[in-house]
């Protein structure tokens, strides 16, 4: 009875920690069920596990699908469609173009006409305008300048046809220096009589006897010239210098009245006549170098 007693014990002792195991695992549960996800696109609401079977289909099938095999895309042919449209609109559209450019090219080769000879001769003379407009600048801009500046007066220039021509030069070698002065008295513009003077200058120390040699010659030309109508002869002798005056009243001289003492002295032969114009008589002695000027008569 003992031995049942206690086998009766030991068989509580075993069953006491099953029924704790038990009790502890019921205090792990969760206290609430996790309520199933339902997609509010599914229409059975008797089936909320259908989506999560299709995704686990997918996924299946896709995990059996070989790497080495490409993965159709489900919109690959749409795109397919939509550059093949795209290209042809583009090669209609360069169809388009290029006959519309043969269409404008058709018609510039029928309207087309040469340009005629009057264009041709505006175009030049247009390109020559620019081009001498372009040159001569400047001097365009200083007459605008002074047109605006009011200096471009209009000054009519008065002819003096009665008065005297002074006419001026210089020379010089390696000895003397020469000054010449011409002076022409002329009426309505034709000339009346003129002086030549000669003025020689040297050194003082050097040339004193050259000067003086000059000096005696024009003494023995105006002594001859006393003797001559029309001609007058003047010697001024200063501090190296030799002045010589040679006045031809040309309405009484007479070119063969000259001795050959007159001209082996020195003496010239008149340049000009009586009576000569006085425009030729200026233009000459500006060509030979001279600077003229024309003064009026002081009535």
């Amino acid at each position: 009875m003992n031995e049942e007693n206690n086998n009766t014990t030991n068989n509580e002792n075993e069953v006491k920690p099953v029924e704790e195991t038990v009790v502890e695992n019921k205090e792990q549960e969760p206290s609430e069920a996790i309520a199933p996800t339902v997609d509010s696109n599914v229409n059975s609401p008797l089936n909320p596990t259908v989506e999560v079977e299709i995704d686990e289909k997918k996924t299946v099938e896709m995990e059996n699908i070989p790497h080495d095999v490409p993965i159709p895309d489900e919109n690959s042919e749409k795109k397919d469609f939509i550059i093949k449209s795209k290209k042809e609109t583009v090669a209609e559209d360069v169809k388009l173009r290029e006959a519309k450019i043969e269409e404008h090219v058709k018609k510039a080769n029928e309207n087309y006409k040469p340009n005629s000879k009057i264009k041709n001769f505006f175009l030049i003379f247009f390109l020559v305008f620019i081009i001498l407009f372009t040159i001569f600048l400047p001097q365009i801009h200083e007459f605008v300048n002074k047109l605006k500046a009011g200096q471009l007066v209009e000054q009519k220039e008065v002819k003096i046809t009665d008065g005297y021509l002074v006419c001026n030069y210089e020379k010089s070698s390696d000895t003397f220096t020469y000054e010449f002065e011409y002076d022409f008295t002329f009426h309505k513009n034709l000339l009346e009589s003129y002086n030549k003077s000669t003025k020689t200058k040297g050194d003082t120390s050097l040339d004193m006897d050259e000067l003086n040699d000059l000096y005696a010659n024009c003494k023995e030309m105006k002594d001859e010239s006393g003797s001559i109508n029309g001609l007058d002869v003047k010697c001024d002798k200063d501090t190296g210098s030799v002045t010589v005056i040679e006045k031809f009243g040309l309405a009484d001289f007479k070119t063969d009245s000259l001795t050959s003492r007159y001209t082996e002295a020195g003496g010239d032969y008149p340049e000009y006549s009586l009576e000569q114009d006085m425009d030729v008589v200026e233009k000459n002695m500006k060509a030979a170098g001279f600077t003229c000027e024309r003064t009026k008569t002081i009535n």
